[in-house]
């Protein structure tokens, strides 16, 4: 499985886990937004590369997890996935629209533990309607082309996570901290 960078050259999920490591290691521990062009696009390429991530809802009192396909904006402000109307979450996200997102690069290999990406999104989730739900769904389907008969059955829902923070962690504990730019600064992919 590889991933384009800078020069559209094939790189490895191993060749950009040791890119990010060695850029966040110039820049230990802080916080950065949109304006730091190569922490977002460290955090584009893990998305790039996958094709699902789980989400993260509250039933009540108890967390729930979910594999969702998904797709997002090239500022990295927002990830958008679908589901039926009738599911759990759903009607999770209508009582706690606060949720988290997880994506990562495990390979089942004993080097993930040291060598492996996980990043997590925090935000709120909001249902599209109207033109929105269209749009996203368009993008949807063109990232996941398997969503085509739920996105065509009118009882999909489509969702925009508005994500506050994301956290990127190597191995046991190189962890980065990203904040997206406000909404009206970088255009949707």
């Amino acid at each position: 499985q590889s991933i384009i960078h800078d020069h559209h050259e094939p790189l490895s999920l191993h060749q950009a886990a040791r890119r990010c490591s060695d850029f966040f290691l110039r820049r230990p521990g802080t916080a950065m937004n949109c304006a730091s062009p190569a922490a977002g696009e460290l955090i584009t390429e893990l998305l790039q590369s996958q094709v699902q991530c789980v989400l993260a809802t509250t039933a009540s009192t108890q967390p729930c997890l979910h594999l969702m396909a998904y797709a997002f904006d090239q500022g990295l402000r927002e990830i958008y996935f679908a589901s039926y109307e009738n599911t759990g979450k759903i009607n999770n996200i209508a009582q706690n629209a606060q949720v988290a997102l997880l994506w990562d690069n495990r390979t089942a290999q004993h080097r993930d533990h040291v060598e492996g990406l996980a990043l997590t999104a925090t935000g709120h989730a909001r249902r599209l309607t109207g033109t929105q739900h269209e749009e996203i769904s368009r993008l949807l389907s063109l990232r996941n082309p398997t969503l085509s008969g739920l996105l065509s059955d009118r009882r999909s829902a489509t969702f925009a996570v508005a994500v506050k923070h994301y956290r990127l962690v190597r191995g046991y504990g190189e962890i980065h901290d990203y904040i997206p730019q406000a909404q009206n600064d970088c255009t949707t992919r």
